[in-house]
């Protein structure tokens, strides 16, 4: 509910800039790279079941974004945007049972920043996101499980590219504090193209 609400607001934006001639819309595609914390989980279910726990997690996953830019001088733009990824799976697993547990892992919400060409083509990134990292669980080990939980915070971002021409951009974000927690962390490579 909250990322339609989320999507909304970002659409009336993206409607109310329209109105101006030198807005412009974008999509950009990639992968996310993640560095979200699972060790503290893993602690917690050994600690319960008296087992040793093993763990497996995907490093990225496919995502997209979408995105409005416009200018404020010659080499400074401001932009806001909504990125959502795919699932990232986390795999538990433990000594002397088969028994496993999956925990889905996803990233979606707004983000905020500005945008500098120091050159023309090339660029820099800073700003804020307001990122959700919901996780979906399945399964059990020793009849122990974890909530499915979703957490929903700012944290900051920076990052550089190249632009190829007036539509074709080619990227990396660093995210830090996802859910604003400041041990989840990703970097978001991405291909973009501005209409």
């Amino acid at each position: 509910m909250k990322n339609s609400i989320s999507a909304i607001i970002l659409s009336c934006c993206v409607s109310t800039a329209f109105a101006a001639d030198d807005f412009h819309f974008g999509i950009e595609g990639g992968l996310v790279a993640s560095e979200i914390d699972v060790d503290d989980g893993a602690q917690s279910l050994a600690n319960k079941t008296g087992r040793t726990i093993y763990y497996t997690r995907e490093r990225g996953a496919p995502s997209f974004r979408i995105f409005g830019t416009f200018p404020t001088s010659e080499n400074v733009n401001i932009e806001i945007g909504y990125l959502n990824t795919s699932s990232i799976d986390v795999d538990f697993s433990a000594s002397g049972t088969t028994d496993t547990i999956n925990a889905a892992v996803e990233i979606s919400g707004l983000d905020f920043g500005i945008k500098y060409n120091p050159k023309e083509s090339f660029y820099l990134k800073a700003g804020v996101h307001r990122y959700k990292i919901e996780s979906n669980v399945t399964g059990q080990i020793a009849g122990y499980t974890f909530v499915s939980s979703s957490e929903t915070g700012i944290g900051p971002f920076f990052g550089a590219g190249y632009q190829a021409n007036e539509h074709l951009t080619v990227g990396i974000n660093f995210l830090a504090s996802i859910g604003g927690n400041s041990d989840n962390s990703a970097s978001y490579a991405y291909v973009g193209y501005q209409f």
